[in-house]
């Protein structure tokens, strides 16, 4: 149990999570940069029991004092500027963040700032809205949320810190995926990142068409445009940031998915393409039949560093933590 958990950015995500904590009792204390945000909280927490709740502070110095827990819910280009702030203060405690790519962060900080307990986190949830205001204490419900190992890899006792912080996690009701820095990224660069692209690149071919007018085609365009696009809506600087702190892992997935629309593109330019281009397409919509994948029955063991790789590997989450032991749910095969 965390004697005090500092909130450190209350928008979307870091206001989601602060509604979250305040409504399951916990000692939290806030800190945003916006003073409409902070009123914005104040006045929400005044109407709670939750008394810990009503600091919300101008300061990041004010908000991290005497606490155990820091969560940085900023924009990754403000998080060396955090840290800074959090480390002008002589902080000790254990720190993790919500940023969408890991690794950059996990080397600036093992650089920067050696020995720090940290543990790189992610709770993964696709939305277009953002700030306080949009901020719903149930925005993460049924979400896995991405607690990185790396630090548990060079260090025994980061473990410790490890299984507190995903003990908290899943008492709120969420489940952990434990992974590293660099399978997060690329995971992201898959699922996430590239698809964001793609809704981009689909959206401004349709409306700088060279051939058909512009009107027309949106006028005849129906569920695949609005499934496909609908990540073309979300803040273009949001976007830019993920898309430009990911370009190594990016880059690569991104080489791989043009080298299968050209391989598309030159099986559909061969005569009678057909019977070809079908077995292009059944890979993909097998494995869209079978996502997503099933849950398995749920099994304790002892935390380990080993069990906690396996479960991230094969897409497995965490559902419970009982001192040095986890419940674990694999999904079926």
């Amino acid at each position: 149990m965390f004697n005090k958990i500092a909130i450190v950015g209350m928008g979307l995500m870091g206001g989601s999570i602060w509604k979250r904590l305040v409504a399951a009792g916990y000692p939290v204390c806030g800190f945003d940069r916006n003073p409409q945000t902070r009123a914005a909280a104040r006045a929400i927490a005044a109407t709670t029991s939750n008394r810990a709740a009503e600091q919300v502070m101008s300061t990041i110095p004010a908000a991290v004092v005497g606490a155990d827990l820091a969560v940085i819910a900023v924009a990754t280009p403000e998080v060396e500027d955090v840290l800074r702030d959090i480390f002008a203060t002589g902080y000790r405690g254990l720190l993790t963040d919500i940023t969408s790519i890991k690794a950059p962060v996990e080397n600036y900080i093992r650089v920067k700032y050696p020995g720090t307990r940290w543990i790189g986190g992610h709770p993964v949830v696709s939305f277009e809205n953002a700030g306080f205001t949009a901020s719903d204490a149930n925005l993460l419900d049924g979400r896995p949320w991405v607690l990185c190992i790396d630090a548990v890899t060079k260090s025994s006792s980061a473990l410790a810190d490890w299984l507190a912080l995903a003990k908290l996690i899943t008492d709120l009701g969420y489940r952990v995926m434990p992974m590293s820095a660099v399978d997060h990224d690329v995971s992201m660069a898959r699922i996430s990142h590239i698809p964001h692209l793609v809704a981009s690149a689909v959206t401004r071919t349709a409306t700088v068409a060279p051939v058909a007018p512009v009107a027309l085609s949106l006028a005849m365009s129906g569920d695949a445009f609005a499934e496909v696009t609908r990540v073309a809506g979300t803040t273009a600087e949001r976007t830019a940031e993920f898309c430009a702190f990911n370009l190594t892992a990016l880059d690569a997935e991104l080489e791989h998915m043009i080298e299968q629309l050209n391989q598309a593109r030159h099986i559909m330019r061969r005569p009678g393409a057909v019977p070809a281009l079908s077995r292009w397409f059944e890979p993909a919509q097998a494995a869209r039949t079978v996502w997503p994948a099933h849950s398995g029955t749920p099994q304790r063991s002892p935390a380990s560093l080993e069990q906690l790789l396996k479960i991230g590997r094969v897409g497995g989450w965490i559902t419970e933590v009982h001192g040095g032991e986890i419940t674990a749910v694999l999904p079926e095969p």
